[in-house]
């Protein structure tokens, strides 16, 4: 799960980065992939340690919703970077321009639904580790509403951060300095020659 908690901050960051930093497109791009490949990365690393701690103790994997969300947003999310990768490409930027007009919107709601996703995988996991120390009897009914407490604070933090990232994608204007390169690529991309 700490795979799918890095993956929740740096994915929110590179939706946010790619909206909200004032640098030129190009710029933009290079930061929101970068951050996506590192939340990638950790989630690589968060998927194996899981899976080796479960092998070093004799637990099953893939026992409870937790995993089974955390497995299908990892899918997904590196399932939309090779997606995203082809489509955005800049090999040959004038053969993908009607694919992404077309595919940009999905692309955003895609990522809300994977970040909503990586929320969902993270609160479970969080009530699952809860539970597990309740019934070994790590957890005391005196220290319970303490605990109790605060998982229910981190878990609508949680929800607070994905709704102010919504709202930042959904409300707040694009802030980019434009390149020269980047207004010939849109101009010859629409036939104009301007």
């Amino acid at each position: 799960s700490s795979g799918i908690n890095a993956e929740y901050g740096l994915f929110g960051n590179a939706a946010v980065a790619y909206r909200l930093f004032p640098f030129n497109l190009a710029t933009n791009k290079k930061i929101h992939a970068a951050l996506n490949l590192t939340a990638i990365a950790f989630i690589v690393f968060g998927l194996v340690a899981v899976f080796e701690y479960h092998d070093d103790w004799g637990y099953n994997d893939l026992y409870s919703l937790h995993s089974w969300c955390g497995i299908t947003t990892a899918t997904l999310f590196i399932a939309m970077a090779i997606f995203t990768a082809v489509m955005f490409q800049d090999f040959e930027p004038r053969m993908w321009q009607a694919g992404r007009r077309t595919f940009k919107p999905l692309h955003i709601v895609f990522g809300v639904f994977l970040l909503f996703s990586a929320i969902i995988t993270i609160e479970t996991g969080i009530v699952e580790k809860a539970m597990f120390r309740e019934w070994s009897g790590d957890l005391e009914w005196e220290t319970y509403s303490t605990e109790a407490i605060l998982i229910n604070l981190m878990c609508s933090s949680l929800i607070l951060a994905l709704l102010y990232i919504i709202y930042i994608l959904y409300t707040l204007p694009r802030v980019i300095i434009p390149r020269p390169e980047d207004r010939f690529m849109v101009c010859s991309a629409s036939g104009g020659d301007e």
